[in-house]
């Protein structure tokens, strides 16, 4: 099916289940008809485990390993040490939200739409690629450290490959993963 007769027939299988109040199983590879369509997800990995369930929100945001956080979408994993409840990372230091041992490695994820590039000629990271797709742009930033981040930006906000300028994070929306 093209792209919006499949969003169409989803739309309108999920509004024949309600107003039944039947229970549908779908099962899918494309994670945007998973997200929208669901109630409820399972993520089954390779090996047939089921590695997370919950809402649709709680498994985008909140996955519970770097499988599930992989799985259902671009996120950016960038590894750091816990020291008082603070996760210290080449991008900052950052409030724990998620998993919360007392010392050791964790995984900061970042989603491309929690980044933030802002042009700035001091800057201390630069685009290295951008990818026009349609009203979303996704730029390649090489931060300070050299570490790649994806960062998801409206369409209006055109920046040329080779800027430079800083990456703002919304530490609300980061997730903490193990190692």
């Amino acid at each position: 099916l093209d792209y919006e007769l499949k969003r169409e027939l989803g739309e309108e299988t999920r509004s024949i289940a309600k107003k039944q109040n039947i229970t549908v199983l779908m099962v899918t590879h494309d994670q945007e008809e998973a997200l929208c369509l669901s109630d409820r997800i399972g993520i089954l990995s390779p090996r047939g485990c089921l590695e997370q369930v919950g809402t649709p929100e709680e498994v985008y945001f909140s996955p519970e390993n770097i499988f599930v956080a992989s799985f259902l979408g671009k996120a950016n994993f960038i590894r750091g040490k816990i020291s008082e409840g603070i996760l210290y990372t080449s991008l900052g230091n950052f409030p724990i939200n998620g998993v919360t041992p007392k010392e050791g490695e964790l995984v900061l994820m970042l989603r491309p739409e929690s980044i933030k590039f802002i042009p700035d000629p001091q800057g201390d990271c630069f685009i290295e690629r951008a990818k026009f797709l349609g009203s979303l742009i996704s730029y390649t930033v090489i931060t300070a450290t050299g570490e790649k981040v994806e960062v998801l930006s409206p369409s209006r906000e055109s920046f040329p490959p080779g800027l430079k300028g800083k990456i703002l994070i919304d530490s609300k929306k980061i997730w903490t993963l193990t190692a």
